[in-house]
């Protein structure tokens, strides 16, 4: 059994992986602020992060989790542990999001941890983004 990976018990079994934090693809053009400080505190190692992600073509790209990965990446961090969501139904949305970040230049998370905004500013700039494109591509 490899020692690199270990099981985190969310609805089942998942297989959680270690990842450099510079292979992992951004696909949220902000990060909450505040989110980051209350994390902060019980981070100490890259064992303590765990992340939510998507493969999509041969790209790692984070889903959930960033105040944790932005965190760890500040403290400089190489790598941290990660399992991929299997039960997905945004994957349309996450590649629009992915090509908005690229339209943005936010290739990486450390392009990602120099837009840390305040709780306000990340509802404006992003969550609102993505409810507007979630309205508009509703399924009937």
């Amino acid at each position: 059994m490899r020692n690199d990976i270990w099981s985190l018990d969310i609805n089942n079994a998942v297989e959680v992986f270690k990842i450099a934090i510079e292979e992992i693809i951004p696909e949220q053009l902000t990060v909450d602020g505040t989110k980051i400080d209350r994390v902060s505190p019980w981070i100490e190692k890259p064992d303590d992060v765990v992340v939510c992600c998507v493969k999509i073509g041969n790209k790692i790209v984070c889903i959930d989790g960033y105040s944790r990965l932005i965190d760890a990446y500040n403290k400089g961090f190489n790598y941290v542990f990660a399992y991929l969501e299997t039960d997905n139904h945004n994957i349309e949305l996450y590649k629009t999001c992915m090509k908005w970040c690229e339209e943005e230049n936010i290739l990486r998370i450390k392009d990602l941890a120099d837009r840390v905004v305040t709780p306000e500013e990340h509802e404006r700039l992003w969550i609102s983004r993505c409810q507007a494109y979630l309205k508009e591509n509703k399924k009937s």
